[in-house]
């Protein structure tokens, strides 16, 4: 579905290949959006202005539970996931390449991340044991270098960060522990991240 501004509605837009029930990712850029479907190892790719969707860029690793997160204006990355909860891989929509960076220190699926000025603010989701994470870590763009962040107050898995008025907020999701075990209610708690 597309959004008619106008009439403030959603509209029909396009249909994909093969159903779409799953945790993914997606990612926005000035040539299309990428989807990332469920245990594969393809993406699909939705060119700008068409309706048809395409067969995407193949992946490294499977990207499910990872996030993608644009960089550039031709450069976006996938990060952690359930088969490679550490890695991170560049992919560039001019060359059609992919580039491993450093695998990051804490592993994670189910997680959220979004660009914050040169760096990419990477929060919460599970390791590999199933426990959830208050972490965050804080990717350079420049150096491909990562460092721990500070903690949210809250544990969360599947949740959404979103970037407005050059702040960027951590949103719902499941959780509510400070830490421990996958399990939890809905949150309805909204963090706003703070470098400081």
């Amino acid at each position: 579905f597309s959004l008619d501004a106008s009439s403030q509605s959603w509209l029909p837009h396009s249909t994909l290949p093969t159903p779409y029930n799953f945790a993914g990712s997606s990612v926005s850029m000035p040539t299309g959006v990428y989807l990332f479907e469920r245990h594969h190892d393809v993406s699909l790719f939705l060119p700008t202005g068409s309706t048809e969707w395409l067969n995407g860029p193949n992946v490294t690793n499977e990207a499910l539970n990872a996030c993608a997160v644009a960089i550039s204006a031709s450069k976006f990355l996938v990060i952690g996931g359930v088969q490679d909860p550490t890695q991170v891989e560049e992919f560039d929509t001019v060359t059609s390449t992919w580039t491993s960076w450093p695998p990051l220190d804490q592993g994670r699926w189910y997680h959220s991340c979004m660009r914050a000025g040169s760096n990419v603010v990477i929060a919460g989701g599970l390791d590999l044991d199933q426990h959830l994470l208050a972490s965050t870590t804080i990717l350079s763009i420049e150096h491909k270098s990562h460092r721990p962040g500070g903690d949210m107050s809250l544990a969360r898995f599947s949740f959404q960060m979103v970037s407005h008025e050059d702040k960027l907020f951590a949103l719902g999701g499941g959780g509510g522990l400070a830490s421990g075990d996958y399990e939890g209610p809905a949150l309805d708690l909204v963090e706003e991240w703070n470098e400081a």
